[in-house]
């Protein structure tokens, strides 16, 4: 605010609005505010609002406070770091007075500022700038995006869900599937998890006992994702598998869709009972966590693998193991109670 002029333009103040007018009067300036109702009048907060809601509001109904605090954040690093802005020759404002651009993308940018409906075009251009900013980071990225080719028989079939904590909070993100697959990758073989989406399974309908091949890129941070490769993408069949008997656990066949996962709810579990008994089971799953120390910087985070069972709570080979404790600030740390998994699962009875 500045303390001489005599029109200062703002917003009405909602807050100590009587001591901020006196305080303007015992200087000598006039406050203008703009029309009661009609916010439009201010032009830059209107701008940001509509892009607000048109670029992500309107995308993403959030089903949690934690969640709409982490993905409004995203968005907000995204729109002052990568998005190109229209005012500043399609660059991102964070860093449009900061770096010099390479006099080929110079060019580019120049040519869009004249073509603005060329979105796909900014886009890309903006990734590539984002790469330039980051030094290094772009060649990085390029080596990581070769695909690797891999074949082999499928092991186990499980979701392919992250969990996001932050204290007593938690929200997940149910992102497709995990095949383990035992063959060859990359020239080498073993067992491997390779990551696949929704409607690769919904298309393929993957199975323990098929043998199939494609091709992945290996996962950039393996803290984050319980695959070691992901983007996959020439898929083929080239043996179904054979008809198998669910009975006794662990479960086989072919897993649910994310939804019934979902909604199913699952139960913490013993982390060695994973590994010894429910590795091969359909309702198995080893989760990527990462864990906000600090809700006020989402930038604070911690990661780990916590394992879970969505399958019947009468399994016999069921083991809940210890409970979890959850880091925070100062020191602090939340530990997870029982009652957080049977509230989850009391829609369900034994069998189901």
């Amino acid at each position: 605010m500045r303390p001489v002029g005599k029109h200062p333009q703002g917003q009405r103040p909602r807050a100590h609005g009587e001591e901020v007018q006196g305080w303007l009067a015992g200087l000598g300036v006039q406050t203008q505010f703009i029309t009661p109702g009609s916010p439009w009048e201010n032009r830059y907060i209107e701008s940001f609002n509509g892009k607000l809601r048109f670029e992500l509001l309107n995308r993403v109904i959030f089903d949690t406070p934690l969640e709409a605090q982490v993905i409004i954040e995203s968005w907000r690093r995204h729109y002052l770091t990568v998005r190109p802005h229209s005012t500043l020759r399609w660059r991102p404002p964070a860093h449009s007075q900061v770096f010099q651009l390479p006099p080929q993308i110079e060019y580019l940018f120049g040519r869009l500022s004249q073509e603005p409906r060329r979105f796909s075009e900014i886009y890309r251009l903006s990734s590539i700038w984002s790469g330039h900013v980051g030094g290094t980071r772009m060649a990085k990225a390029s080596a990581n995006e070769e695909k690797v080719a891999w074949t082999g028989n499928i092991a186990a079939v499980q979701p392919r869900i992250r969990l996001l904590r932050s204290f007593d909070q938690r929200h997940h993100s149910y992102q497709g599937y995990a095949l383990r697959i035992d063959g060859a990758c990359g020239g080498q073989a073993g067992e491997f998890l390779i990551a696949v989406g929704n409607s690769a399974h919904e298309k393929y309908q993957f199975c323990v006992g098929m043998q199939l091949s494609g091709l992945s890129v290996p996962v950039a941070d393996p803290q984050r994702e319980t695959a070691a490769f992901f983007k996959t993408s020439g898929i083929k069949i080239s043996r179904e598998a054979g008809a198998g008997s669910d009975i006794a656990p662990p479960i086989h066949g072919v897993p649910p869709n994310l939804d019934t996962y979902r909604s199913r709810g699952h139960r913490r579990l013993d982390a060695r009972t994973y590994e010894s008994s429910c590795l091969p089971c359909l309702w198995g799953c080893r989760m990527p966590v990462g864990m906000i120390i600090d809700q006020w910087d989402s930038s604070q985070k911690r990661y780990r693998f916590e394992t879970f069972c969505y399958g019947p709570k009468s399994c016999p080979l069921y083991r809940a193991g210890a409970a979890r404790r959850v880091p925070g600030r100062n020191g602090m740390s939340y530990t997870e109670e029982d009652r957080v998994g049977e509230e989850a699962t009391s829609h369900r009875g034994p069998e189901d």
